[in-house]
């Protein structure tokens, strides 16, 4: 039912104002371990601090529309983003530039808690070059020279507000040359830097672990003395099993450790589509939802786990030329709105609310786990130890079922040990250890923590959904079991802590037809009666979502066109007959008002409403 009605929803509420949760598959945990929460997500303005970045990617060519997802970028808590600065968007006229387009979503990304990293690329056709992945960087005298003039300008524009600065998406992409990029990485590193001392700037970004390119980069720096315009080396790591690419990335920090101990590794782009649609990296492989979540959630927490600062590729879908790209956390329709939110997006908050600059890895407390198991150690708030662990010997599967494993317990003797499931956010008290130090815990592919309940916050419990029952129907008329009745009185309390009613009165309007061994139909009020011909009936409620289900009819007569709005939205539509005398009609709402309001919708005639049953959903609206 809450799969259906929050589908339902997806029709009738623009969700570009409502940040929902979507349903998440649960885990299915042994029975010994009682379930004792669920854990909490915060936003980012409510996050100090965090190596969490979020891809808002493609606004620089239109593929997405950042205003049409905004209102569920602070939600993620993701603490920065990457955006494409879009030289092409930027200038359309030579030596014209207007960055109205990228102020206003860098402000707003500001004002969410949100700090903005922009990427320098790609080129701009009105000086010959492409503005997609796999373009080259300009390389004529006319393009280079326009190239440095725009990110002179944009770097001075945005002082201040943006303090990180990638130059080009994977240049290795399509054929490129190292050899033709670290020159052109310098000049363009060097002229952020000229104009802006304190900026941090980010080379490579390689579509994958290079490590011939990283010593080429390195090696170039310490042969003329710019090194120093060096802070991050980046790269993407697109691998079926997310968790077979840490060999190459030690590689890679083994060389920068010997020759730039500087420089710091960052995972500058990677997540795992919902779908495959033939394109993007990863493509061939039969996704699902359940997977995305899983292998982002793995990666995200192998580099965390790892100290490297992570950006997850990408918050929404976007649309190429050429089809869908289903990397996004977010389900984007053909008009580019939200249709709502993947599992890899509760995953997500999970990951990015939790582990903030409070937690660390801990390498020196790894324990050992069982072969095909990646198991790690953190430091969460106050020093506290906690585990990480999950199967990792291959790329994540559609299996939901944790077996109850044994593992070294973390934390000190007596504490009250958790396991949680960052994906799905289920938290498990487990049993105590046993004499040897051990303590059996849920595992599967897709990552738990172990640690003290302490450092682990819960959802707080939610009050009792609202529901409510009512028949219309004259007050002497009998009533009906689990029904409350409306017996036409103006809006005012009413029994059982209720509180509903109509516009004015429409009590003369009642009827008890006494045809009819079911109540919920033989009994009616009408709603365009001459005394009152636009009848409102309306029910104090919480603000939140709801399913609402009415019937409409009349056993007796069926010289109607009944049509009845739920809070603006069509719930019955349609003209009764001599053999079926009544129409129904289920929608789901938005209340943000307090109240939820039934209504005659256009087109009706002689209007009847016999009952109407109201159920909150547990919607996650923020």
């Amino acid at each position: 039912m809450i799969i259906r009605a929050l589908l339902a929803l997806l029709a009738v509420v623009p969700l570009a104002a409502l940040v929902v949760d979507p349903v998440v598959p649960l885990t299915e945990a042994p029975a010994e371990f009682a379930p004792v929460g669920r854990l909490a997500t915060r936003m980012a303005k409510d996050i100090s601090s965090s190596t969490w970045s979020i891809g808002c990617e493609t606004l620089d060519r239109g593929w997405a529309d950042y205003w049409k997802y905004r209102d569920w970028l602070g939600a993620t808590g993701a603490k920065s983003m990457r955006l494409q600065a879009g030289w092409a968007r930027c200038e359309k006229q030579a030596g014209v530039y207007d960055f109205t387009w990228l102020d206003a979503i860098v402000d707003d990304a500001r004002a969410q808690g949100v700090q903005p990293w922009l990427e320098l690329s790609y080129s701009n056709p009105i000086y010959g070059g492409g503005t997609t992945l796999g373009s080259k960087w300009p390389s004529s005298g006319t393009a280079a020279a326009a190239w440095d003039r725009w990110v002179a300008a944009i770097v001075d524009h945005f002082r201040g507000r943006v303090g990180m600065w990638a130059v080009w998406n994977e240049p290795d992409y399509n054929g490129g040359s190292v050899a033709s990029y670290v020159p052109f990485y310098y000049r363009t590193a060097a002229i952020v830097r000229a104009r802006q001392p304190d900026a941090r700037l980010i080379a490579l970004s390689t579509a994958g672990v290079k490590t011939d390119w990283a010593t080429a980069l390195v090696d170039r720096g310490i042969a003329d003395g710019t090194l120093g315009l060096v802070d991050i080396v980046s790269y993407h790591g697109y691998t079926l099993n997310p968790d077979s690419q840490y060999g190459a990335v030690a590689n890679l920090r083994t060389l920068l450790a010997a020759k730039a101990p500087a420089v710091r590794v960052m995972q500058g782009e990677n997540g795992a589509q919902s779908e495959d649609t033939g394109i993007g990296a990863m493509k061939g492989h039969a996704w699902n939802e359940l997977q995305q979540a899983k292998w982002d959630t793995r990666r995200l927490l192998g580099d965390f786990c790892r100290g490297i600062p992570t950006n997850l590729f990408t918050i929404a879908d976007y649309r190429t030329p050429s089809g869908w790209n289903r990397k996004g956390l977010l389900r984007i329709g053909d008009d580019l709105e939200v249709a709502r939110a993947k599992p890899a997006w509760q995953a997500a908050r999970h990951v990015f609310s939790l582990l903030d600059g409070a937690w660390s890895a801990a390498p020196d407390k790894k324990p050992s786990g069982p072969s095909g198991v990646s198991a790690f150690a953190l430091r969460g708030p106050d020093g506290a130890l906690v585990f990480a662990w999950w199967r990792s010997s291959s790329t994540p599967g559609d299996g939901l079922a944790a077996t109850a494993t044994a593992i070294t317990a973390p934390g000190a003797p007596g504490d009250d040990l958790v396991a949680v499931d960052l994906r799905s956010g289920q938290v498990w008290r487990l049993p105590p250890a046993d004499a040897t130090g051990r303590v059996r815990a849920p595992l599967y592919d897709s990552p738990v923590l172990i640690g003290p309940s302490r450092v682990f916050p819960l959802v707080a419990a939610a009050p009792p959904a609202f529901s409510a029952n009512v028949n219309f129907q004259p007050a002497a008329a009998p009533v009906v079991d689990g029904f409350s009745v409306d017996a036409g009185a103006v809006y005012g309390a009413r029994g059982g802590d209720l509180t509903y009613g109509w516009s004015a009165s429409v009590a003369d309007t009642l009827r008890d037809r006494q045809v009819l061994a079911d109540q919920l139909r033989d009994t009616l009020v009408h709603l365009q009666r001459s005394k009152v011909p636009d009848a409102r009936w309306e029910i104090a409620v919480p603000n939140g979502i709801y399913e609402v289900h009415l019937v409409s009819g009349d056993p007796s007569y069926y010289d109607s066109v009944f049509s009845i709005d739920v809070e603006g939205v069509r719930a019955v539509d349609g003209r009764p007959t001599s053999a079926n005398r009544f129409v129904e009609g289920t929608v789901t709402v938005a209340v943000s008002d307090g109240r939820l309001t039934v209504t005659n919708g256009v087109g009706s005639r002689n209007n009847k409403l016999c009952c109407i049953e109201i159920m909150q959903l547990p919607s996650g609206v923020n």
